[in-house]
């Protein structure tokens, strides 16, 4: 799923779920996040408490059952992250473009995440994926831009 198309899909959600004069603030934005987030650590810790044996009343008693707890916390407190960075005015998409990059660059890693062509990307993760050396790819990358111009006529209203 495109992160542009979950991010319109999640406000339009938001708008029918607390109307079009929204009384949340950025803070219960993020507040509702933190929660999540913290509602992931707990399932974490039962998780490590099962990995250690320890007896655990009213709790899954199966890695399985706790991964898919984890995932539906996890997606939660994304899904919020998106919503609280709508309420701040912020462009997540460019947000984690840029701060991925700084790491990279800050950390000497050649990754790094330009506005390539959806066929460009899925290249790269096709030999990310086969576990092929960077240096070995031989792809010709196109010439990055400073937006992400795929999605203009791919979004459905």
């Amino acid at each position: 799923m495109e992160l542009e198309y979950l991010v319109e899909m999640n406000n339009a959600r938001k708008a029918l779920w607390h109307g079009e004069n929204d009384p949340w603030t950025l803070a219960d934005w993020g507040n509702a996040m933190g929660e999540e987030c913290g509602e992931a650590q707990n399932v974490i810790k039962k998780m490590r408490r099962l990995e250690l044996g320890m007896r655990q009343q009213r709790s899954p008693q199966t890695m399985e059952e706790f991964r898919k707890m984890l995932g539906d916390e996890l997606a939660d407190t994304i899904l919020y992250a998106l919503l609280t960075a709508s309420a701040a005015g912020i462009d997540i998409n460019v947000a984690i473009h840029d701060k991925f990059n700084e790491v990279s660059e800050r950390e000497g890693f050649i990754q790094y995440q330009l506005w390539y062509s959806t066929e460009y990307q899925a290249q790269q993760l096709a030999n990310l994926r086969a576990g092929r050396p960077p240096d070995t790819w031989n792809n010709t990358p196109p010439p990055p831009s400073t937006t992400d111009e795929s999605f203009d006529d791919d979004i459905p209203f």
